[in-house]
């Protein structure tokens, strides 16, 4: 290992310690364990990649399970990420621009099938009119209209986003790409003209009937289509640059004015959990909250396929696999931040992940936080259970002097749950470890073969070191689990 790698190896065993320190643990159970498990997972990730913060909630139908921030929002200031820090959730936007377009279809005021030109006055393309005609709403949220990704200013470059009069100022200029609805090329133009066509439908502007009709009947609190309308003390975080060695540039803030639509809204992990859960609510009551459930649900099915499979579309939804998981969602990528929300709509489990930077994958940390918490979700949740108290003694982090090797261990009231912190998949690597009397333990792998583990304690009766055979792992100073903070939030298993 060269030394730089082994000095950031050192450093996060400190950051991952902090995870599992703390007076007061969590009851034992599977899904704490697997939270414990999942944080520590985080919180090495986040520095070996030189993330500054980032935020994450999970969902269960209408509960808040887990909401929790990790590093700094602003590293100048210190200021820790919360829930509630409001992110750039770039493309995550064009749920919420979906949401609005869709609740005005229901009204009768917007249609997804006629043409976008009988809906926005001034919608004009350098095309022939039949093919005009076939540009609808339908076609725009999902992608297919044959718009261009962009207008042609270098707003990316500039980072100087165009308002709705240099919208119908450039648009009339734009050629089809393709004929609609033959093919997918994603457009964040598109859902400008959406967001333009609801402003007109609406008598008002976008962000106006987005805040009266979606944000305020959520209780957000953090959410805005743009910096510019965030509420009043509402915590913004930075974003950052690509990480050069390992120095990152700070964003200055950007307005992007009515981009918003497409890709320029603010909010936080909290309020994120919020939507998914009014999702998950409206689709198990089958009545209407904001939209009807039907047109909701019509919303998340599949209404663009590529001939292949390989690519599906829903109204202002997308279809993600995660390590062969199919979910559905939105993600984000805009200068110094990613985003993901993803829900499966069968277990009723949604992850949000939030990121201050652009060279980091939210998918692979949604991917790994759905692994490790869902299993937990899909049992009894009714299920009550008397932990062996004594087992909280060995929960911690362990680290291989010398080599890099980590591994987080928690409790989940009967056995003991070790994760590789390294891993990239730590669900798979995921083992259990069953009581054998003492301070000794045994696992099976899966050809059913078993290996004896014990553990070393201190005069306080704690754990000290994680014997293997031979070879040992020594407890990184600390308790058992984080206490109950602002960087943390845990839901009770039913709703608000």
């Amino acid at each position: 290992m060269n030394l730089h790698l082994k000095q950031r190896w050192m450093m996060a065993a400190g950051v991952c310690a902090a995870v599992f320190t703390g007076a007061t643990p969590l009851s034992a159970s599977p899904l704490s364990a697997r939270i414990a498990l999942t944080e520590a997972w985080i919180e090495t990730q986040r520095d070996h990649e030189g993330i500054p913060g980032a935020a994450v909630a999970v969902v269960h139908g209408d509960s808040l399970v887990w909401a929790q921030g990790f590093g700094l929002a602003d590293r100048a200031g210190g200021t820790p990420v919360t829930p509630d820090t409001a992110f750039r959730v770039c493309s995550i936007s064009k749920l919420f621009t979906g949401i609005a377009a869709i609740d005005l279809v229901e009204e009768g005021r917007l249609a997804l099938d006629r043409p976008l030109s009988q809906d926005l006055s001034w919608f004009s393309l350098d095309a022939d009119e039949e093919a005009l005609d076939r540009v609808t709403l339908r076609s725009i949220l999902t992608h297919t209209a044959g718009l261009p990704e962009e207008l042609d200013l270098p707003y990316y470059i500039e980072i100087d986003f165009p308002d709705f009069a240099t919208v119908r100022r450039e648009v009339p200029r734009l050629k089809l790409l393709h004929d609609p609805g033959s093919r997918y090329v994603y457009s964040n133009l598109g859902y400008l003209l959406a967001a333009a066509a609801v402003a007109e439908a609406s008598g008002g502007s976008f962000e106006g009937q987005v805040r009266q009709r979606i944000l305020d009947p959520l209780s957000t609190s953090h959410t805005a289509p743009d910096i510019s309308a965030l509420p009043p003390g509402a915590a913004l975080a930075t974003g950052y640059t690509i990480r050069s060695g390992d120095e990152r540039r700070a964003f200055e803030d950007y307005p992007t004015r009515d981009y918003a639509a497409a890709g320029g809204f603010v909010s936080s992990a909290d309020d994120l959990a919020r939507l998914a859960r009014w999702i998950f609510r409206l689709r198990a009551s089958g009545g209407e909250e904001i939209l009807s459930a039907a047109s909701l649900q019509q919303m998340m099915d599949v209404q663009w396929s590529s001939p292949d499979g390989t690519r599906k579309r829903g109204l202002g939804f997308g279809y993600y696999d995660l390590r062969g998981q199919t979910l559905v969602g939105h993600g984000g990528y805009c200068p110094g931040f990613r985003s993901l929300m993803v829900l499966d709509p069968e277990s009723e489990i949604g992850v949000i992940v939030l990121m201050n930077v652009n060279d980091a994958s939210p998918y692979d940390w949604a991917s790994a936080i759905f692994r490790m918490v869902a299993p937990a979700l899909r049992e009894d949740a009714a299920e009550v259970r008397t932990a062996n108290a004594s087992l909280s003694r060995y929960a911690g982090i362990y680290d291989r002097p010398g080599m890099p090797e980590r591994v987080a261990i928690a409790s989940d009231g009967r056995h003991l749950l070790v994760a590789d912190l390294f891993a990239d998949d730590p669900a798979g690597s995921l083992w259990t470890l069953e009581p054998v009397g003492g301070h000794a333990f045994a696992y099976q792998d899966e050809t059913g073969r078993t290996y004896p583990v014990e553990f070393d304690l201190d005069e306080a009766g704690q754990a000290t070191r994680y014997w293997r055979y031979s070879n040992y792992l020594i407890r990184v100073p600390g308790g058992a689990y984080r206490p109950e903070s602002d960087g943390r939030r845990h839901g009770v298993l039913g709703p608000e």
